[in-house]
């Protein structure tokens, strides 16, 4: 994996719930580090358009009627994603998606998964 940011197997999974406010940047800035991802927006059940902003910005949307909780969203995500490298990521905009880079080049040395922590 030369080029990191252009990786057509890469899928992006994102849960959400009720993150209008932040989604759309979310997405936004993850297809901006990522133009070929397909990015998987789990919609849990909202009460505001978090869905809706979600697919605006570029995003596969699947929808839960009602909040399954985050573990069924994630998993959901997991299943509906085409790529064969699955990157998750938070909804509110605390993950920087440029880190997704570091962590994709570590799979180069035979790693078969990496984990981002913050201190």
């Amino acid at each position: 994996m030369t080029d990191p940011t252009n990786i057509p197997e890469l899928s992006i999974v994102i849960p959400a719930k009720n993150e209008a406010n932040a989604i759309a940047a979310t997405v936004t800035i993850a297809l901006s580090h990522f133009p070929a991802a397909e990015v998987v927006v789990i919609d849990d059940g909202s009460t505001d358009d978090t869905g809706e902003l979600a697919r605006e910005a570029g995003a596969k949307v699947i929808r839960h009627p009602e909040s399954l909780g985050n573990g069924a969203a994630v998993k959901a995500g997991a299943r509906a994603a085409q790529g064969e490298l699955l990157a998750f990521m938070d909804a509110d905009g605390q993950h920087n998606a440029a880190e997704l880079k570091k962590l994709i080049k570590r799979l180069d040395e035979g790693y078969q998964m990496t984990i981002g922590a913050r201190d």
